[in-house]
């Protein structure tokens, strides 16, 4: 297959992936909604609504219910996608694999992002909005939690790529060699470099910090600056720390990155004919698919590539 089909072939399936995803996502609010008797209809392809008036004797907790529904589908969804690469890998068509993997990707960054809007609760009785934020509101979720959230939240964003690098490296034929913290050192780039990603780290840290104490005063700007932690400063470290010329990082960026990019493109137009939102969730996905280049750098063999792509490993598990 030549590398256009491939790359083609990684496109369509990153975005059937994906939109089928939000899709059933959306599914679990529109059944949570009909258990408890609430009229729930799809407004578009992205988005459930309640349709009609309301029933005399519905509740906040059905409102709740209803909002919960899609987040509990979507951690069965990741945690199911994630065992199935992991367990039954080798026993699955790469499509099928490639699928999932994004599946996983995609809980991972959900997970993360809206933990961190949570920070910024919607607190009308019959609120919309994003579903933690929503549940914050329902609940009455104190503002010291709703910082710790928000904060754990950037945290997942981080490491979400460090997990997503086991599906990843499973659906592409790549060992995995830095499975401590410690192996990552061991990849190969300029001593500069470390020291610039961890001086942008620690500015991140601090980035992440003043946002939950200004989540933790009530102020939903902090919600932003948390939000400038999880994506931008840290594709900032992961852009420094990461030996982009390695095999294991180069497939990311050929195999992973660059499909996404193509997929948010097309998710682009897509919504512009549908109404629908599948762009905003893509490209909050690539700092997850990038951090997954990192522990990838410093591969064995076994890469499922030409010949020209193959890579001769050192004693210390980096790329020669």
């Amino acid at each position: 297959m030549s590398r256009w089909r491939t790359f083609l072939s990684d496109a369509l399936i990153a975005f059937v992936a994906f939109a089928s995803f939000a899709f059933i996502h959306e599914l679990g609010h529109l059944a949570g909604g009909r258990l408890v008797g609430l009229r729930a209809s799809f407004l578009n392809p992205t988005a459930v609504r309640l349709s009609g008036p309301l029933p005399a004797d519905a509740s906040r907790s059905d409102f709740a219910f209803m909002t919960a529904a899609g987040p509990l589908v979507t951690l069965i969804l990741t945690i199911v996608s994630f065992a199935l690469v992991a367990g039954a890998g080798r026993r699955l068509h790469s499509a099928v694999k490639r699928f999932l993997t994004w599946w996983a990707i995609s809980g991972v960054s959900y997970v993360g992002i809206h933990l961190i809007l949570a920070g910024y609760p919607v607190r009308t009785p019959y609120g919309r909005g994003d579903d933690f934020a929503v549940l914050a509101g329902y609940w009455h979720v104190p503002d010291a939690a709703l910082a710790i959230a928000a904060t754990a939240g950037v945290a997942i964003c981080w490491v979400g790529g460090l997990w997503a690098r086991a599906p990843i490296g499973a659906t592409d034929g790549l060992q995995l060699v830095a499975r401590r913290a410690a192996d990552l050192r061991r990849t190969p780039v300029a001593g500069w470099r470390r020291l610039a990603a961890l001086e942008m780290f620690v500015a991140a840290a601090g980035i992440a910090i003043y946002g939950g104490a200004v989540v933790l005063s009530g102020n939903a700007s902090g919600v932003d600056v948390l939000l400038l932690a999880a994506i931008v400063s840290w594709a900032l470290v992961v852009m420094l720390i990461v030996p982009w010329r390695a095999p294991g990082a180069a497939m990311v960026v050929r195999r992973w990155a660059l499909p996404g990019v193509a997929t948010y493109l097309g998710a682009l137009v897509v919504d512009g004919i549908a109404h629908g939102d599948y762009a905003t969730p893509l490209w909050l996905m690539l700092p997850t698919v990038l951090t997954a280049a990192w522990p990838l750098s410093a591969v064995g063999t076994g890469l499922q590539e030409q010949a020209s792509d193959a890579v001769t490993p050192t004693k210390t598990g980096a790329v020669a």
